[in-house]
């Protein structure tokens, strides 16, 4: 299982981008990039506002993890994968974080 789980966080990674940003473009199709607008209407109700919260505070977690993780395994371009975790989704920057990271444990773990 341990091989195919890079793999799996591949997966993840393109449906975490395609799925947020296929909810979204109808959205920026009919407001544009009026962010005033969307911070709005992502807090407009109290169950918004909830979501709103949870999204942000997840996509803070996961940048302190991809930093602290980083580090720690030596992923030199660590920057890069945080990048989509704030522009595009934090369901796209985690996977794709946890695809590089097990590839770079599956390398260091390969018999010379």
């Amino acid at each position: 299982m341990k091989r195919f789980m890079p793999w799996i966080y591949l997966i993840l990674t393109f449906a975490g981008a395609y799925f947020p940003i296929a909810a979204a473009l109808p959205w920026f199709a009919l407001n544009g990039f009026d962010l005033p607008l969307l911070i709005s209407e992502a807090t407009s109700t109290q169950a918004a506002y909830f979501f709103s919260q949870d999204l942000m505070w997840t996509a803070i977690i996961v940048f302190i993890f991809i930093l602290i993780e980083g580090i720690r395994i030596r992923l030199g371009w660590r920057w890069l994968l945080i990048v989509p975790a704030f522009c595009c989704a934090t369901s796209f920057g985690l996977p794709l974080f946890l695809f590089f990271r097990e590839r770079l444990s599956q390398h260091a773990n390969k018999p010379a």
